[in-house]
């Protein structure tokens, strides 16, 4: 990697890391993704630091090109990620459902006691008569 490269990649990481500092700070985003997100940029920002172990490990685990194991990294970040998301999303809407049959319940119970109070004043008002 030549210097320049190295320079932008390192700029672009810590721009990274402070910007999901900042989402922590505003408590718009989970503690559990943020600290995804904060390894996956210390990691990238170690091998923007040190380029050359980047090529050694791709050296000893046989992955021909460092830029190789980099798209393979990637995508088993992705994946990661992409799990995750998934089971916050069935997590959510498991929730969502329950909250949906609360509310119709809760509904339910207004609407009859809505009718009793109803009943209850009309008799009231022909008893008065």
């Amino acid at each position: 990697m030549n210097l320049i490269a190295q320079i932008f990649t390192i700029a672009m990481v810590l721009i990274f890391i402070l910007f999901v500092i900042i989402k922590i700070k505003r408590s718009s985003i989970d503690y559990k993704y943020a600290l995804l997100w904060m390894m996956l940029g210390f990691t990238i920002l170690a091998f923007a630091i040190f380029p050359a172990s980047f090529a050694f490990i791709a050296d000893k685990i046989q992955i021909g090109a460092p830029l190789n194991l980099l798209f393979f990294l990637g995508i088993l970040v992705c994946l990661v990620f992409i799990f995750g998301l998934a089971s916050s999303y069935s997590k959510l809407k498991g929730k969502f459902y329950t909250l949906t049959q609360k509310s119709a319940i809760l509904d339910k119970a207004v609407f009859d006691l809505t009718q009793q109070v109803a009943a209850l004043q009309e008799k009231s008002l022909i008893s008065k008569e």
